[in-house]
């Protein structure tokens, strides 16, 4: 998986892995997961290998925020970039935050202090986001596309969700 090669090698992404070809980054299945195996589906290395996820996971909170910045860079100036670079961070961290926060709050996997204080760099920034986007008219969005904003409203409901679960 190339994702848990750069963070085992400490060096950055260096471009899209096939996590990112699903819309939420994978996130909906690592929620699947961590039900599955809180509901007593189990085995006997199955909490192990979801402790990786999530390391994985939780190191993606700041590893894609970066990628996703160089994504955009060059995109700056086109008409509509941040409102999408918004919502690819505020989808990111959301979706992860829900994840972490039903992993530790039910025990499915516990972080070490280091994981801990990634995910509350990662909250921090994710509570930035949300007031940030409180701040905007998200007319603007839908006017420029639906699809973007049934996103924003989506995204959001799962960040809100995430923070609330803790």
């Amino acid at each position: 998986m190339p994702v848990a090669e750069a963070m085992r090698e400490g060096r950055p992404e260096t471009g899209p892995a096939p996590v990112h070809s699903f819309a939420c980054g994978g996130t909906h299945m690592i929620y699947g997961l961590l039900a599955a195996i809180h509901a007593g589906y189990a085995g006997k290395d199955r909490r192990e290998r979801m402790r990786q996820q999530v390391d994985v996971l939780v190191w993606r909170l700041s590893a894609d925020l970066d990628l996703i910045d160089r994504f955009y860079s060059p995109k700056a100036s086109t008409a509509g970039a941040a409102w999408f670079q918004l919502d690819s961070k505020l989808k990111l961290l959301g979706h992860g935050e829900e994840c972490l926060a039903f992993a530790t709050r039910h025990g499915v996997v516990p972080l070490t202090s280091a994981r801990q204080e990634q995910r509350q760099a990662a909250v921090a920034t994710l509570r930035r986001l949300l007031h940030d986007l409180e701040s905007r008219d998200l007319a603007q969005a839908k006017a420029l596309d639906r699809e973007l904003y049934r996103q924003l409203v989506g995204d959001t409901c799962h960040a809100r969700h995430g923070l609330t679960l803790t």
